[in-house]
This record gives C-alpha cells, sequence and structure tokens, in this order.
C-alpha cells in the first residue's frame, strides 16, 4: 500500500469523523430545545457510531455537499429515534417520552396522554412539527459548520506544522554540541611533558660531562 493510498484513506477517516460528531453535537442540542428527552448515553453512543459508519462511507477525497447532506440528513432522522434510548423521563409530556414510558412499563398506556381529545392530538403535531424543523436546522447548520470548518482546520493545521519546522530548527541550531573529547595518545604526551620536566632539561644539553676538578 502507498504512501498516497494511506494518506487518502486517513483524511476520508478524519472528514467522516467530524461529519459524525458534528452531526451528534448539535442534533443533540436541536433535539433537546425542540422539547424532547436529553439524550441518553447509550442512544448518543449508538448515534455516534452510525453516524461515523455512514458519514466515512460517503466521504469521499473532497469534501462535497451532496454527500455531505445525504451523510447529515440520514444522521439526523436515525438521532431522533436513538436519543430517546435510555434518555431520562421528563415531566412534560413529548412524543418520544411517551413511548419510552410505555417500554419502561411493560408496555401498558398509562403514561401516555389521551389521544382521543383534539387537544392532545395538535398538541403532538405541534411538538412533532417543532422537533423536525429543530433537527433540520441542525442538519443545514451541520453542513455549513462542516464546510467552514473544514477550511479553516486544514488552514490552522497547515500554519502550526510550519511553525512547528521552524521551531524545531531554531531548537537544533542551539542545541550545545558535545565537547570534543582529546585523543588518548594526545593527552598521554601531555602528561609526560608536565611529569618529567628533568627530561626535557637534560635533552637540552646533552654533551654536557661533570665538572673538572680544579
Amino acid at each position: 500500500m502507498s504512501t498516497t493510498s494511506t494518506t487518502s484513506r486517513a483524511a476520508r477517516v478524519a472528514r467522516g469523523l467530524g461529519i459524525a460528531v458534528s452531526s451528534v453535537v448539535i442534533a443533540a442540542f436541536s433535539h433537546v430545545a425542540a422539547g424532547g428527552a436529553a439524550p441518553g448515553v447509550l442512544g448518543a453512543v449508538l448515534a455516534l457510531v452510525f453516524a461515523a459508519l455512514v458519514s466515512i462511507a460517503l466521504a469521499g477525497r473532497r469534501l462535497s455537499a451532496p454527500r455531505a447532506v445525504v451523510a447529515v440528513t440520514l444522521s439526523q432522522v436515525v438521532f431522533h429515534v436513538l436519543f430517546s434510548l435510555g434518555a431520562a423521563i421528563p415531566t412534560a409530556h413529548g412524543h418520544d417520552v411517551s413511548m419510552l414510558g410505555m417500554v419502561m412499563s411493560g408496555g401498558t398506556t398509562s403514561t401516555l396522554p389521551a389521544l382521543s381529545s383534539p387537544g392532545a392530538t395538535s398538541a403532538l403535531a405541534a411538538e412533532g412539527a417543532r422537533m423536525w424543523a429543530g433537527h433540520t436546522v441542525a442538519a443545514a447548520l451541520t453542513v455549513v459548520l462542516l464546510f467552514q470548518g473544514e477550511r479553516g482546520f486544514f488552514a490552522v493545521l497547515r500554519v502550526a506544522t510550519e511553525r512547528l519546522a521552524v521551531l524545531v530548527r531554531a531548537a537544533e541550531a542551539v542545541r550545545p554540541r558535545p565537547a570534543a573529547v582529546p585523543r588518548r595518545a594526545a593527552v598521554a604526551a601531555a602528561e609526560s611533558r608536565i611529569l618529567r620536566p628533568l627530561e626535557v632539561f637534560l635533552s637540552a644539553r646533552p654533551h654536557r660531562g661533570p665538572p673538572r676538578v680544579l
């Protein structure tokens, strides 16, 4: 496998994960803002896994608008369902919360609102419209954030890489060099000249004999 192929696959995975994380965060915020229950841990994890699989599969070498829209839209639809898994039951009468209460109560309909009254039906319809409107806005924001954020991310990454290279070169320039270790022969010769000065003196007058007796 070539280096170019490995880099392309890594970039594809990075873009897909970026789409997935952005979709989950924005979808969770819009879901709660529209009156839904706060996502549980199980639902959030499953939503993130699903979003990652879909986004990585649809992410091309270059992030295209159609692929991003498809990935984000599919993720928003699934998020709406998965966010109810493991969510806490609030006091509100949201349709997701009522369904969760029915499941946790063993299938009884004691927690369901009275659907026979026109007021309850219109309330559920209005709440459903708000919910899907929130997810639609979240999908649009996610797509915009992805394109703007990707350009900014790669620009910051490029600048950071250049600055890091400059710092590394500067550190290499100012790093102290190890002192040169003298050779053993030179050290031995220097010690010999210091410890035996008499030998040097005698070698300067080699033909001098004993003093003459007067």
